[in-house]
């Protein structure tokens, strides 16, 4: 009799011990998984928006002397908006405040009586994040559709 209720005591300790390495390993896990994870594609589209509000912000503003704006009296001015296209891809995104590669379009949109597509940067192979951020303006007196995309 003493001898079956040693083995008991055995048995239960071996499930503690069981239950202890699953529990460990269960931690461990989880703990890897804690520092692996990264909430960058958060930030990342955080940075995104706040850069892409910032873009169209300034583009769809008034002319000023520290402004570049191609708007005059509510309007997309079409001198402006083919002296923007002009400019050089990183003059373009420190004319608007950004880092990131972006482009816009409007439908209709035409640069020196030519139509095109989009201004600004598109040639990119691979896109991790992507924003599109979309207003209504008035070119060539009709109202349009702007649409402002940038990307990490």
């Amino acid at each position: 009799m003493l001898l079956s209720m040693h083995k008991k005591g055995q048995v239960w300790s071996l499930d503690l011990l069981v239950a202890f390495i699953i529990f460990t390993v269960s931690l461990g896990v989880i703990y890897f998984y804690a520092l692996n994870y990264t909430a960058g594609s958060s930030d990342d589209l955080s940075e995104l928006f706040y850069e892409g509000d910032l873009a169209s912000n300034l583009l769809l503003s008034e002319w000023e002397q520290w402004n570049f704006g191609l708007l005059e009296d509510g309007k997309i001015v079409q001198g402006r908006l083919e002296d923007f296209d002009s400019r050089l891809p990183e003059e373009k995104k420190t004319r608007v405040g950004v880092s990131n590669n972006f482009y816009f379009s409007m439908p209709g949109m035409k640069i020196s009586g030519v139509p095109q597509e989009y201004v600004g940067i598109v040639n990119v192979t691979s896109v991790d994040s992507q924003v599109k951020i979309t207003r209504i303006v008035i070119y060539e007196n009709k109202p349009t559709k702007f649409e402002l995309i940038i990307w990490k």
